[in-house]
């Protein structure tokens, strides 16, 4: 996933978000789930962007073991995820 390994910038979350729900976010939605993912300890925010903690990582790692390894699979396990982790 984009995160791992090295910092990705807000374009690119942009563009993450169009492959799975074949739509832009808006700026406001973007911002909204950014500020999520950091108040949620998922990712931080570095000089070159944001990268994946080790938290986030973890909760990765879980949605690619119940997946059948496509992306698609990985996605939707990392959506349910983050939904239950919404809920809490």
């Amino acid at each position: 996933m984009g995160s791992q390994k090295s910092p990705i910038k807000k374009n690119e979350i942009r563009l993450i978000a169009d492959g799975i729900n074949h739509s832009n976010p808006t700026d406001n939605e973007n911002q909204h789930s950014i500020m999520w993912l950091l108040d949620k300890g998922l990712i931080l925010k570095e000089k070159a962007g944001y990268i994946s903690t080790e938290k986030g990582n973890l909760l990765i790692k879980k949605a690619e073991i119940k997946s059948s390894k496509t992306i698609l699979s990985i996605w939707e396990n990392l959506s349910s995820e983050i939904e239950r982790k919404n809920k809490a």
